[in-house]
């Protein structure tokens, strides 16, 4: 499994900062821009949660938050994978994106093991 993705460019200095917050998880293999059908994640992490960098811009609108709810719900159903969203209010607490990102990552674990037994009752 590789580590890291080739890609080293972001899409915002947001997005660099949320990367940067990262470091505690490199271990596990961080893979940027990874493509789920016809959406782009921002960050995977051990091929078990997705983080997204959201700006308020974007994000904060209620397409925005529609939009964000869609892709959640699809990238959970065909990989197992959660999804942590970290604000720009959010990252200033390091602590706290850390516990966020710990604990997708064991739930994104759990949801890989337990999707096989559940496939067919949604």
């Amino acid at each position: 499994m590789k580590l890291f993705s080739r890609r080293t460019e972001f899409d915002s200095g947001f997005e660099k900062r949320v990367w940067r917050t990262l470091w505690p998880f490199f271990l596990l293999g961080i893979k940027r821009q990874v493509r789920v059908r016809r959406y782009r994640m921002d960050f995977v992490i051990g091929n078990s949660c997705v983080v997204e960098a959201d700006g308020y811009y974007t994000h904060h609108t209620p397409e925005g938050i529609e939009k964000d709810e869609k892709r959640d719900r699809i990238v959970l159903s065909t990989r197992g994978w959660p999804t942590v969203r970290i604000t720009e209010s959010g990252l200033k607490d390091t602590l706290s994106v850390w516990l966020k990102v710990f604990l997708g990552v064991t739930a994104g674990k759990i949801i890989r093991i337990l999707m096989p037994f559940f496939r067919g009752y949604a």
